[in-house]
């Protein structure tokens, strides 16, 4: 269980954003394709359309999937932008320090150990490259659904945003996905792997509705990937960790969607 902690200053702090970003739904999307999607119904017609789209240019994203546990978070390397374009300016401007930091925890297979250490070491022409796997992935399983993928997000997002007007954040953390979150004042409490205790230091949530997160719901935060189960905050000023928040279910004119074009970090 992840058990998140608010204060006061938490809960005047936090707030609902539109998406996690282009680039983090590509690679939710990547991993739904890869692990799920084909007994996830309201996916599997964009599942018999994605499958065979993914060729060699995505390989440089494909390959660095997880084995197990979390990935490489797109949306700290690139933002929450809602164009890929934009995301990728943003990770070719990316520090050395802050690929190296996204990438050492991940759990990757034995076989790209060597590609993960090119990329860890931040050389740009190793980042165009990746940067160019994740615009072929982001072409091939999301563009052609994205116009509505955001419409639908944007919707979400309304709903939230009128919870959060009309009874407060309490009442918006009480109703967003249960089962999957369940607010305990001052805790909000999300299935997770292991026992991890995060204390949210004054710095508030930001909460985004995603497409391609099915069944489960995710917080993004830094600089690690684990943060430890006891800590006192840290004085250093650091973004609001985001928690992506599967939208509501879709329904059948929205499954439909995903059954022909119209567009995953």
């Amino acid at each position: 269980m992840l058990r998140i902690h608010f204060t006061a200053d938490d809960l005047a702090r936090t707030r609902v954003a539109a998406t996690l970003g282009a680039a983090t739904e590509t690679m939710m999307g990547l991993k739904l394709l890869r692990d799920c999607a084909a007994n996830a119904l309201p996916f599997r017609p964009w599942h018999s359309m994605a499958r065979g789209r993914l060729g060699a240019a995505t390989r440089p994203v494909t390959s660095l999937l997880s084995v197990d546990g979390p990935d490489i978070d797109l949306t700290m390397l690139m933002g929450n932008s809602p164009s890929i374009e934009e995301g990728i300016d943003n990770l070719l401007r990316a520090s050395p320090d802050r690929i190296r930091t996204e990438l050492e925890h991940i759990d990757f297979h034995p076989s790209q150990l060597s590609w993960a250490r090119t990329l860890a070491e931040g050389g740009l022409e190793a980042r165009r490259h990746f940067a160019a796997g994740l615009a072929a992935c982001n072409e091939a399983i999301i563009a052609p659904y994205w116009s509505r993928a955001r419409t639908h997000m944007e919707g979400v997002r309304t709903t939230f945003a009128r919870t959060l007007l009309d009874g407060g954040v309490e009442r918006l953390l009480e109703g967003m996905c249960v089962p999957l979150v369940r607010w305990r004042a001052p805790v909000l409490e999300m299935r997770y792997h292991r026992d991890v205790e995060v204390h949210l230091g004054g710095r508030g949530l930001v909460i985004a509705p995603t497409v391609f997160l099915w069944r489960d719901a995710r917080l993004l935060w830094e600089p690690t990937r684990h943060p430890p189960s006891r800590s006192p905050p840290s004085m250093t000023p650091r973004p609001a960790p985001r928690c992506g928040v599967p939208g509501k279910r879709p329904t059948s004119r929205w499954a439909h969607c995903w059954g022909a074009p119209g567009p995953p970090r």
